[in-house]
């Protein structure tokens, strides 16, 4: 992932430009993007992966759109009542 502008990502591979970004802080939550969950369901990360390949066009896309489109496919199950706040987050702290 690539934070190319202000709450907006976007994938390494396909040529989005970085964005030089703060340092995730030490004290941020572990990460929740060990595995896939069980059935058609993917982490944070791995479902913003599948939304930017499939509905990016190769062009970053901004965190709400992001996770809006997750949910909408079923590829994110939460019951958080910020999955956008949470999906944020994770992008954050990924290391690519």
């Amino acid at each position: 992932f690539i934070l190319t502008g202000p709450r907006t990502f976007g994938l390494k591979e396909t040529g989005a430009a970085p964005k030089q970004a703060a340092k995730p802080q030490a004290t941020q939550a572990k990460s929740l993007t060990a595995a896939k969950s069980p059935g058609n369901t993917y982490s944070f990360t791995d479902s913003a992966e599948k939304v930017l390949e499939k509905f990016g066009n190769k062009r970053p896309m901004r965190y709400r759109a992001i996770t809006d489109k997750a949910l909408e496919m079923g590829w994110l199950n939460t019951c958080g009542k910020t999955p956008e706040a949470s999906m944020y987050a994770q992008i954050l702290t990924c290391k690519s």
